[in-house]
């Protein structure tokens, strides 16, 4: 706080110093913005920084002993201090405090740090991280513009040479040429400008189209159309994609964050769940589960886990088991994968069960195939078993018939013989009993 405050003093008092040497160019006349109170003020609060700081130094010192002055920026405070100090005294003219002071504001990073964590700063932390793994990128970027822009600097420099020194042209045209491309430095000044502003190719480029030759302006087309539009927007999505990534990170380090808060939180919640339960194993019924959520703690962790009462109900009876009961880790489990994103292993494991299931859904389909096949052989065979039956049926019932016919036919033969024996009998009865 007492550095943001000492920067805050910093950029009054400079814009204080500006504000009067206003008089000393002429702008104003002399001793109009000057201002006695405005300088007391200045060496008054000078002064309590030049002191706090010098007695959080002292505090330092003590607390930290030999080890803290092996850090070279330990050693630029104390030299920052001792200059504040004799900037207050008077004695501190041969040194630029100022800026000494302006290097001491790099502990305000420290605060820029603190300020990233915070949920709001997410954009800040985002481009922060993405200028400073983008290093890589804007090395290679810059060196391969520079050469870009050496090699055109030079062909320009060299193809305008005998125009700077034809007196027969215009002097300001020669000026002209001199300003943007005199010498090897102005010319890579030149083409660094056309490149980072591709508007200002006319501004530099167009009286030499005009008045020099008219053979240029494939030059500047070809320059402003191959690097300034087509080559600078390239770097340009490089650094976007890298940007992207970063997000995409970042977003990734705070679900990670967010999970583990939610998984602590659950790990606090355990005693409650498991005297809830009405038997040893830690297993809850829905009818528990409904009056266990119904607990302050219980809806706390549900706003952690961002998900409501009914929907948690839902995912109990989703998650639990054919006996209706689960266990606190069960549910975890089945609701980090159910709300999060799923891993690549998730998807392999799935895959795999998914390959496992069609194979046993073919094998159940071959079976059922084969079952079929010898139903319908059964069934062919029982209709052939059956057309044996029928024929040998017919075949009985017509042998039995004819056995019978030849019995009747027998039997009636043996009747009409027994009948004439006895007529014979009874006739030669007849004449004896005469």
């Amino acid at each position: 706080m007492v550095i943001l405050l000492n920067a805050l003093l910093i950029l009054v008092e400079l814009e204080y110093n500006g504000r009067k040497s206003r008089a000393t160019i002429g702008l104003e006349a002399p001793g109009s913005n000057y201002s006695p109170e405005l300088e007391t003020m200045f060496y008054v609060f000078n002064v309590i920084f030049a002191a706090a700081f010098a007695i959080e130094l002292i505090f330092r010192l003590a607390a930290f002993g030999c080890p803290w002055l092996k850090r070279p920026m330990n050693w630029l405070d104390i030299v920052i201090v001792g200059g504040s100090i004799l900037d207050v005294v008077g004695a501190g003219a041969f040194m630029n405090l100022t800026f000494l002071r302006l290097v001491r504001l790099s502990k305000l990073t420290r605060l820029l740090k603190v300020a990233l964590m915070a949920a709001f700063c997410e954009p800040l932390r985002i481009l922060i991280k993405s200028i400073s793994t983008s290093f890589g990128y804007l090395f290679w970027s810059l060196g391969f513009l520079t050469i870009v822009q050496i090699i055109s600097a030079l062909f320009m420099t060299q193809l305008l040479a005998s125009a700077l020194n034809d007196e027969s042209l215009d002097l300001d045209l020669r000026l002209f040429i001199y300003t943007y491309y005199g010498t090897t430095s102005r010319s890579i000044l030149t083409m660094f400008q056309v490149t980072m502003a591709p508007g200002s190719w006319s501004v530099v480029g167009r009286r030499i189209i005009e008045e020099v030759n008219p053979a240029f302006a494939w030059f500047y087309i070809a320059y402003v159309g191959g690097v300034s539009f087509a080559v600078v927007r390239i770097i340009t999505a490089l650094f976007l994609r890298k940007t992207l990534s970063i997000a995409v990170m970042d977003e990734s380090d705070c679900r990670n964050e967010k999970v583990k808060k939610q998984r602590r939180v659950s790990e606090e919640i355990r005693d409650s769940w498991e005297e809830s339960c009405e038997g040893p194993d830690g297993r809850l019924g829905l009818p528990q589960f409904q009056r266990f959520i119904l607990h302050k703690e219980a809806q706390k962790w549900l706003e952690i886990l961002e998900v409501d009462r009914q929907d948690a109900c839902s995912m109990f009876e989703l998650l639990s088991d054919t006996s209706g009961l689960i266990t606190l880790d069960e549910f975890l489990c089945g609701f980090f994968r159910l709300t999060h994103t799923s891993k690549q292993i998730d998807m392999v494991v799935l895959q795999h069960e998914s390959s496992r299931i069609a194979k046993l859904i073919d094998q159940l389909h071959a079976e059922t195939q084969h079952a079929h096949n010898e139903s319908n052989m059964m069934s062919t065979l029982i209709s052939s078993l059956h057309s044996e039956v029928q024929e040998l049926k017919g075949i009985l019932k017509s042998s039995l018939h004819s056995e019978v016919v030849e019995s009747v036919q027998q039997f009636h033969s043996e009747v009409q013989e027994l009948k004439r024996v006895t007529s014979q009998a009874e006739v030669q009865k007849s004449p004896q009993m005469g």
